[in-house]
């Protein structure tokens, strides 16, 4: 019994480790374009800060 076990089990916890080897691969490509859109958007954001606090000054004036 064991003999007729051992094989199919084996192969379903090799497509697993695959399977989440892949998905590991997945998540830290998702992670890594992540944080290439981070970058120019945290430059964006500084703009509108200091723009938004010249256009304040100018009307307190």
């Amino acid at each position: 019994m064991k003999k007729f076990l051992i094989g199919p089990i084996t192969g379903i916890m090799e497509k697993r480790k695959n399977l989440i080897a892949q998905q590991f691969k997945d998540a830290e490509t998702v992670q890594n374009q992540a944080q290439e859109m981070k970058t120019p958007y945290e430059t964006a954001l500084s703009g509108a800060k200091e723009e938004s606090v010249q256009y304040y000054c100018r009307c307190k004036k």
